[in-house]
């Protein structure tokens, strides 16, 4: 479970990091306005890394799983 928290929290930083850039050099251009397509190419990754990471379950199941591995 921490390896995939890992994996998340990294995938989310990653698009915290690039996005400046990616919206600096599109703003520079002329078709500016593909900036947002590449913002939701991020929430689009973003939103699947999640999927991965607790396959879509609720959040008293990740919890009780996060408590049940901390306390042993």
């Amino acid at each position: 479970m921490e390896t995939k928290l890992g994996i998340m929290h990294a995938m989310y930083g990653l698009g915290a990091f690039t996005a400046p850039f990616v919206a600096t050099s599109f703003s520079a251009k002329p078709k500016w306005h593909f900036h947002y397509l590449v913002a939701a190419l991020f929430a689009l990754m973003n939103t699947l890394a999640n999927i991965l990471v607790f396959r879509f379950k609720r959040l008293d199941g990740v919890l009780h799983v996060f408590v049940c591995i901390s306390y042993t």
